[in-house]
């Protein structure tokens, strides 16, 4: 059964829309004024909210902007009912955060409409929440165990057997084996560093002064930066005779680490999933009131359904293909364009190839 609280001062139209809401098995929490509301708000946190805007001690306006500060009540879906029906009071419930505005006097099942709407809503993201919670989930438990254990294994194993044949072994060998062991540590820094930065973007995405503080920065030669982060990636994966850079100078509104984290994950990605011996190009330009990015392979491409379904922690054909990481990279330089005010575009053909377009805005 729905929990509905209504907020209302009238008696006569709290009563009746109680009685209205209680005879379509809702069940109905009343309160007679804006302060009492929010105390039940949050206490019973119900499913869906109606709120009369005229009210004496808390007017219906600063009800809804209180409950969208708190992450309890934020997304719990509000309707006005009133008596104000200009389009400006309208207007000022919905940039407040409202779901729906009903004017007095409003007809029962203009009420009954409104109220099922919202909760089918509700219902429908709820659903989609636990999907994507699920596959998560199911994708963390099936990925993350074997990314740490692949290097790990390395490592360890690596290590307990020069402590047993230290003193045989032979100094060619001896090299191998330590630069296995780096190789692998340096993967599980890299595995580290990029769920540290995921974390901390989605993190601090909500806080205003983290946000403004990254958009007043800025980058004057962001060509030097994707030149340097580009070779770095491409000599990692001994592709450097593959990679081809075209990029122009253009001021645009970055940091030069984060236009760093960007270029590594985009080129480590081409490179992973196209053959040695095929190019991977750059392309940077300005266009308008953007800075251009787009770094391109001849690799195996994605089909339309995988590039919708692209996010964190997610890895496609694993079966057929051996590749190493937790699906961060892609997911991380999408978000740092869209926190830049930028765009970040995919294109692909199952079998042809990708290309990864960025808009970041230039700076002022």
């Amino acid at each position: 059964m729905n929990t509905i609280l209504v907020i209302e001062d009238d008696p006569d139209v709290r009563d009746n829309i109680q009685d209205l809401l209680t005879a379509e098995d809702y069940f109905v929490i009343p309160a007679s004024g804006g302060r009492e509301g929010l105390k039940e708000a949050y206490l019973r946190q119900p499913d869906l909210i109606i709120c009369d805007i005229m009210m004496p001690d808390v007017d219906g306006y600063e009800v809804l902007r209180e409950l969208r500060e708190r992450p309890d009540t934020m997304t719990t879906p509000f309707v006005f009912v009133t008596a104000r029906a200009s389009r400006t009071d309208q207007r000022a419930g919905m940039d407040l955060g409202a779901d729906d505005y009903l004017v007095k006097p409003f007809t029962a099942e203009e009420l009954l409409q409104a109220v099922r709407t919202r909760l089918q809503r509700r219902e429908a993201q709820s659903h989609w929440y636990q999907e994507r919670i699920e596959k998560l989930r199911n994708n963390l438990s099936r990925t993350l165990p074997h990314e740490l254990r692949t290097p790990l294994s390395c490592i360890l194993g690596y290590s307990e057997f020069l402590l047993e044949i230290y003193d045989a072994v032979e100094p060619e060998e001896l090299r191998t084996m330590l630069e296995e062991i780096q190789a692998s540590g340096r993967r599980l820094e890299q595995l580290v560093e990029n769920y540290y930065l995921y974390a901390q973007l989605e993190i601090s995405a909500t806080d205003p002064f983290w946000r403004s503080s990254m958009l007043s920065q800025g980058l004057s030669h962001p060509d030097t930066v994707v030149q340097r982060a580009a070779t770095v990636l491409a000599t990692l994966h001994e592709r450097e005779k593959d990679l081809e850079l075209s990029v122009t100078e253009g001021a645009c509104r970055i940091q030069d680490i984060y236009l760093e984290k960007i270029i590594a994950a985009l080129v480590d990605n081409a490179c992973k999933f196209s053959e040695p011996g095929t190019p991977v190009r750059i392309v940077g330009l300005k266009e308008k009131d953007f800075y251009v990015l787009a770094i391109m392979d001849e690799g195996r491409g994605m089909s339309e359904e995988q590039v919708q379904q692209i996010g964190a922690f997610i890895q496609f054909d694993r079966e057929q293909y051996e590749q190493q990481g937790l699906g961060l990279g892609l997911t991380i330089a999408r978000r740092l364009a869209e926190l830049h005010k930028g765009t970040l575009r995919i294109e692909s053909t199952l079998g042809d190839g990708t290309t990864i377009w960025i808009w970041l805005p230039l700076a002022d």
